[in-house]
């Protein structure tokens, strides 16, 4: 990822549409674009672009997309993984919460 001075936004968010562009191309497939597009948009701090990247994020892999707010302790991401895993099986958020603790201590 390039350099960007602390005050260049117009900068990120020029990297982070063309790192979007390029995943729309790629599928979603390629984690270190995912990485990268996800850090721009926490440089930014824009809760649309951050949301944006969040949900492609979870979309690719879920457990890797929680893993990666978990480094990064971006709670809002972690909530939306969560979330997001709880509908698709059926588990409530409180029960996978506590799963999630549970195996982290390991």
């Amino acid at each position: 990822m390039p350099h960007l001075a602390e005050e260049d936004n117009v900068g990120r968010v020029q990297l982070y549409d063309t790192l979007k562009e390029r995943l729309q191309k790629k599928g979603l497939r390629d984690r270190e674009l995912l990485r990268a597009t996800y850090q721009v948009a926490l440089q930014l701090a824009e809760p649309e672009r951050l949301t944006e990247a969040r949900t492609m994020m979870v979309e690719t892999s879920p457990a890797w997309a929680l893993s990666e707010f978990r480094d990064v302790k971006d709670a809002a991401g972690i909530d939306y993984a969560v979330q997001q895993i709880s509908a698709r099986h059926g588990v409530g958020t409180t029960t996978l919460t506590s799963l999630i603790e549970k195996y982290q201590r390991r």
